[in-house]
Order: structure tokens, then C-alpha cells, then sequence
């Protein structure tokens, strides 16, 4: 069984009759699912005909054996693999095949795509990927997606241990960014290889049991990892290219060979807080770094380089509180499900849905769903009522040009009657203007995940509340925050000018993604801001800093610049503190392209203005 804690996930996944899903088992593909029949061509067939543009193919609970590698082809974006259950809905290689047995020329069960970087919101979801027995040249998974998209609640499973890497992210260049969330692998020689310059990768909840080499391997990537956990007769860690964050991981050897091995072998940069190992020889070793290990057993910070302070003696950072998310809401009950084609809103027909939108969302059913296509809006939908979640099978939203010059928002958050409102798996993109996409001024909580809001300008997100804001694997424009307590996963921010905003707030990221010029971060007003691993994807012509914050706010920071343009920010961070302005230059020694920790050191008090005796 594999280690580590489990997050609520859905285990009957159902999908709307009308979504415009596609079933495997259902004409014209009728895969089986039967474990017995090769449904390698069944498959295949409907990855054929969807190649682009936004389509869920859906697996019911079934073991659907394959002969050969599965390919996404073609335009390979939007594409989503939906099983029924992590557990029920199995892609199972069938053993011993002829093709699978050359460790040193490895062969996938699935790939989704190649470079370059447009594999926008491929996803897999509640499957599990086996690669049955005597395979040992078998790779379970290469997967690529680019701005957004990823893996969540999925295994990928060697049957007898054998197997070259069960996830395999370095077979191509430019994957990501991405997000991984609640995936085990079992076995194979090495449980995840990253690699590439670009374009980041996100992990969260990640368990890795008994590789045979190495659990984790990154080769040249920036990573970040939350909640890492891993069973192991050998290294779990294995980093000699990159930059990786570690935080929060449980790393157990068991068996001789651990006890004479680190938990983690280090040749590059690295963040780790908050690890503990048990059954090592150490929890961390370092190869040609010119910084020492460490000899005990646990964690509690380690750099690869020391931290950084403008003012103040460099501390351990922020360690601002950290929230996680479950499954989402009506997930597996479609009668709390009501289609916006119920109330009139038809795709790809040209004509205005936004009061079909509206009239769903006041329809009182918690979720609202758009299925397959493409709807127009031209006015602003509000978020209200009984409503929960309004999600879509990759649905394109098409913001009429007149909605430009409105400075209006395309969904505001109206009075709700839960605590909560979530926006999932929904497509958009339109051009600059004074409008934005979500507009949140109310007390409840707003989840966003697996979203493409790729404005061209416009601003993806502006809250003023004291409302709490979850963002998981989203990719848009500017992101203004206001007085929030935000915790985001895989946040990939681009645009030009200042990209996101953090004003008075707390905001904490794992895995942040950037691209273009301008800031990307501005904190002020007594904002906390606390990122965890960020890729910054700068292409030269910058005047801004990277980074800044005012005198009443605090920033801690790990991050690493790519730029192919030889023009890199030329100031990383800028600070004011007690009337002074103070920063850190692209040619400054502690710089080198990359942060281990930077901390803005801690605001004083204000000290109280004593009252006047009466």
C-alpha cells in the first residue's frame, strides 16, 4: 500500500449524457474493458479523431489491456483522459510483449505530445496505468502539457516492479508548466524524471514507492513539490540538474541498501523545509555543490546557497499557514448538475448565452455545466444564489467584442448561500480592453482550477475581500488581490506590466510560472508573499523589477530566471525599508540567475502611541 495521506478524491466519476464526452466503450471505438481484449486500436482510434480544440475521452471502470504505445496526435491540446475511478478504470499493458523488453530503447504506454510548448490543459484524470509483467524496457507515462494542465488521482503501476521511469517529463523539451496532483507510482527503475530548461512543473501529494534507482529524478527542471512521500530501498531524491523545492515530504528506506544511502543526493539548486526520513544514512547529501549536507535525520530548512536579505540578517522565511483542497464540489452526483443548454444557451451557434448562462446559475442547482463548444457572452454573469460550481467540458468562451471598452467584469461573485464557489475547466481568450474575467468583492471562498484564461491584457482576476481565493494549475493575465488570503499551485502569470498584485494580503504560492517583462510580484500594504519554487520565463526589454515590496510588507522568495536573450532582469528584487530604497541587480554575486531563499526581513511593530494620563 502506498504511503502517505489521502486526499478526498472522486472515486465514480459520471459524466452529463450532453457533456459531449466521448466513451471508449461506445460506438464507433467499442473498447471492451473486459481485461482481455486488446483495445490498443479502439483507443487509439478516438485519440485519432480528436486531436485538438477540447475534448474529454471517458473510461468507465474496466481493465482495457494494450499491445502498443497510446499517442495523442495532431494539435494534442485540451485533451482530457477521464476514468470513472483511480482505482476501476485501468490502461493495462499486456505482459511480456516483444516491444517492451529493451531497457536501454524504452517504449511508453501513452504519449501526449511533443515540443513545442502548445500542449495547452492536457490532462489525465482517475486512471490508473499498468504496465503488467515482463516489460522491463516499458515507460508507463511520458506526458506533456504546456500553460496549464496535468495529472490528478491517477497511478502509474509496474506489475512486477520492473520498468524504466513510470512518469516519465523529460522526453521532450518545453513541458509545462503543469501540475501533478495525488499520483502514486509503484516501482520501475525511476518513479518521476524531469528534465529541460523549461517550462516548469508542479507537484503535489506525490508517492513513490519501491523504484529501483531513484523515486524522484530531476535533470534540469525548475520542480516544485508539496507533500512528498516515498517508500524506498534506495535514494528517493535524486537532483543533479534544476532547481527543486522541497516542502513538507516523508521519505522511508527500508531494507540494508537505505541505510547506507541519503534520503537525498543534491547536485544543484534546492530549497527543502520540512523533511523527515527514516532508515537512511543521512537526510541529505551534496555532489559538487561546495556546501555541506546534512548528517541528520530530518529537515527542518536547507539551502543550496545562503539566504538572502536586503536589511536584516536572512531568516527562514515566511512559513505562512498552508491550506489544501479536496475534491470538488457535486463531484459523482449528477442530480445537483444543471446544463446551461437546458436554459437555451446552444454551442458554436454565434448568438449571445448570457442569460441562459444566468438563468442556470439562478436555477438553484448547486453545479452548472457547459457542455462541448463554444458560447458567446456579452455581459457580465454573477455568481449567486445556491450555486457551488460552474465548471465544462473544455468549453470556449467567446467575449463579444462590444464587452471590450466595459470595464466590467465577464462573472462576478454575487451573494452566495454556501461558503464556497468554484470555477473549473473552462476556456477563454479575447483581446486587450478595460474588461477582466472574475471580479470578487464578497466574504466566501473562491476555488479556480484548471483554467485558461489567456486574456490578451485584460486582467484574469480582481478581488477586494476578506474572502479566501484557492488557484490550482490556472494560467491568465494579472492577478489583483486585495486584503485575500490566496494559496496557489501551479499559478502561471503572463503578461506584460506588473503580473500580480498582492495588496494587504497573504498570498502563498507552490510553483509559480511567469513569462514576459514586467514585475512579478508587487507586494505592498502590509501584504505577505511567500513563493515556493517560481520559473522566471523573462525575454529581455525589462525596466521593472522582478520582485518588490514597501516598508509595511514582508516577501520571502525561491526562484530561478531562463532567458535565452541574454537581456535578464536587471534588478531581482527591490526593497523599501525605514525611508530607504535598497536592491539587488542582476550582476550582484548572490544573485547567479537564482534564489535559494530571499527574505525581506521582519516589519517592526509599530510601537503604541502611549495615552495620555487623565
Amino acid at each position: 500500500m502506498p504511503l502517505g495521506e489521502d486526499i478526498p478524491n472522486a472515486q465514480n466519476v459520471v459524466l452529463p449524457a450532453d457533456s459531449g464526452a466521448i466513451n471508449v466503450t461506445e460506438a464507433p471505438y467499442f473498447a471492451k474493458g473486459d481485461g482481455i481484449t486488446d483495445d490498443t486500436a479502439a483507443i487509439q482510434a478516438a485519440l485519432n479523431n480528436h486531436r485538438g480544440g477540447g475534448q474529454f475521452i471517458y473510461f468507465p471502470n474496466g481493465i482495457y489491456k494494450i499491445s502498443d504505445t497510446l499517442n495523442f496526435v495532431g494539435d494534442a491540446r485540451q485533451i482530457v483522459l477521464q476514468g470513472q475511478s483511480m482505482q476501476g478504470a485501468v490502461i493495462q499493458l499486456m505482459d511480456n510483449l516483444p516491444a517492451f523488453q529493451n531497457p536501454r530503447s524504452p517504449k511508453a504506454m501513452l504519449i501526449t505530445g511533443y515540443a513545442p510548448a502548445q500542449r495547452f490543459g492536457n490532462e489525465l484524470r482517475n486512471l490508473t496505468f499498468d504496465s503488467g509483467v515482463k516489460n522491463p524496457g516499458a515507460t508507463g507515462v511520458r506526458f506533456n502539457a504546456s500553460n496549464h494542465g496535468g495529472i490528478s488521482d491517477c497511478r502509474i503501476h509496474s506489475g512486477d516492479g520492473q520498468g524504466v521511469i513510470g512518469l516519465d517529463m523529460k522526453y521532450t523539451d518545453e513541458i509545462g508548466p503543469l501540475m501533478v496532483k495525488n499520483l502514486t507510482v509503484l516501482g520501475f527503475d525511476n518513479g518521476v524524471v524531469s528534465g529541460g530548461g523549461v517550462n516548469s512543473q508542479t507537484f503535489d501529494l506525490l508517492k513513490l514507492n519501491y523504484q529501483n534507482v531513484a523515486g524522484f529524478r530531476n535533470e534540469g527542471q525548475v520542480v516544485a513539490i508539496g507533500r512528498l512521500y516515498s517508500v524506498s530501498r534506495n535514494t528517493a531524491v535524486v537532483t543533479p540538474g534544476g532547481f527543486t523545492t522541497i516542502v513538507t515530504a516523508n521519505l522511508r528506506g527500508v531494507g540494508t541498501t537505505s541505510s547506507t544511502q541519503p534520503a537525498i543526493l543534491n547536485g544543484a539548486g534546492m530549497l527543502a523545509r520540512n523533511v523527515t526520513t527514516t532508515g537512511y544514512l543521512k537526510a541529505l547529501q551534496t555532489r559538487g555543490l561546495g556546501v555541506s549536507g546534512v548528517e541528520t535525520a530530518n529537515i527542518s530548512q536547507w539551502l543550496s546557497k545562503p539566504a538572502v536579505s536586503l536589511f536584516d540578517s536572512p531568516g527562514e522565511g515566511l512559513n505562512l499557514p498552508i491550506r489544501y483542497l479536496g475534491a470538488s464540489f457535486g463531484e459523482g452526483d449528477l442530480t445537483k448538475w444543471a446544463s446551461v443548454a437546458a436554459f437555451g444557451a446552444i454551442p458554436n451557434d454565434g448568438v449571445d448565452d448570457s442569460d441562459a448562462i444566468q438563468a442556470a446559475i439562478d436555477s438553484g442547482a448547486p453545479v452548472v455545466y457547459f457542455p462541448l463548444g463554444s458560447y458567446d457572452i456579452s455581459k457580465t454573469v454573477v455568481l449567486r444564489g445556491a450555486l457551488r460550481r460552474i465548471t465544462g467540458f473544455k468549453p470556449f468562451l467567446n467575449i463579444a467584442s462590444a464587452f471590450y471598452t466595459s470595464g466590467k467584469p465577464v462573472f462576478s461573485v454575487g451573494r452566495l448561500s454556501g461558503s464556497s464557489v468554484e470555477l473549473d475547466s473552462l476556456i477563454t481568450d479575447f483581446s486587450s480592453g478595460s474588461h477582466f474575467f472574475l471580479e470578487n468583492n464578497q466574504t466566501r471562498t473562491v476555488i479556480l482550477r484548471h483554467m485558461g484564461i489567456n486574456f490578451q491584457g485584460a486582467d484574469a482576476y480582481r478581488g477586494n475581500s476578506t474572502g479566501a481565493v484557492f488557484i490550482e494549475d490556472v494560467v491568465g493575465r494579472t492577478f489583483k488581490f486585495t486584503r485575500q488570503t490566496v494559496w496557489a499551485r501551479q499559478f502561471n502569470v503572463e503578461s506584460l506590466g506588473t503580473h500580480t498584485i498582492n495588496d494587504g494580503g497573504k498570498l502563498w504560492i507552490l510553483g509559480q510560472k511567469t513569462e514576459t517583462n514586467g514585475t512579478l510580484i508587487e507586494t505592498k500594504n502590509g501584504g505577505k508573499t511567500e513563493v515556493l519554487g517560481a520559473l522566471a520565463y523573462s525575454f529581455g526589454g525589462n525596466t521593472e523589477p522582478m520582485y518588490t515590496c514597501d516598508a509595511t510588507s514582508q516577501v520571502a522568495i525561491t526562484v530561478a530566471e531562463v532567458n535565452f536573450s541574454f537581456d535578464s532582469y536587471p534588478v531581482v528584487v527591490r526593497q523599501t525599508k525605514n525611508g530607504e530604497t535598497r536592491e539587488i541587480t542582476r550582476d550582484d554575486p548572490r544573485w547567479g540567475g537564482s534564489f535559494a531563499l530571499f527574505t525581506s526581513g521582519v516589519v517592526p511593530t509599530p510601537t503604541p502611541t502611549p495615552t495620555p494620563t487623565p
